[in-house]
């Protein structure tokens, strides 16, 4: 597995999107339910991924691999869903595409690819408060290229993945 981001991530309204190079506009909040893993929203060549923080720095990992790596059981909380890529290189958007972050080719060039998505340190569901910068949320998002399957949640042991997981399955 090959780190090609690590740093703190600027979040606004809980949120921050991957693109491939060819898309700049993000999924709909509906398509939170569509996945069936509450925390990760998916169209062709984009994906919109939830934080815990509303608003404030969060600390992300992206790593890509060859194949299927281990998830990182160290996390509360583990989803995977499909995502396709048109494109060979992505990049990392925060709200309103205030800030880009592009990120190296993926390993197999444009196809489909698993996102796993992790995120630590997310306690409860009570908000954290929007007025500082430290960092109190950590996510893990390994990417790589798969045959399309089902999303699935691999643990669940937060209220904030729990909140969610409900939120979608209402819609």
């Amino acid at each position: 597995m090959r780190t090609v981001f690590a740093a703190p991530l600027y979040v606004h309204y809980g949120q921050y999107e991957l693109f491939d190079a060819d898309h700049d506009d993000g999924p709909e909040w509906e398509s939170l339910g569509a996945g069936g893993v509450g925390v990760i929203g998916v169209e062709t060549g984009s994906a919109l991924l939830l934080t815990k923080r509303h608003t404030g720095a969060v600390r992300l990992t992206v790593a890509y691999a060859e194949t299927e790596p281990a998830p990182d059981e160290s996390y509360d909380d583990i989803v995977e869903i499909d995502f396709l890529a048109e494109a060979r290189s992505l990049y990392l958007a925060t709200w309103a595409h205030e800030e880009e972050f592009d990120l190296p080719d993926l390993p197999a060039g444009p196809g489909n690819y698993r996102l796993r998505y992790h995120g630590r340190q997310i306690g409860d569901l009570e908000p954290e408060p929007t007025d500082t910068d430290q960092i109190a949320d950590e996510y893990l998002l390994q990417i790589w290229p798969a045959a399309p399957s089902p999303s699935r949640v691999v643990t669940s042991t937060s209220g904030w993945l729990d909140y969610w997981l409900d939120s979608t399955t209402r819609r």
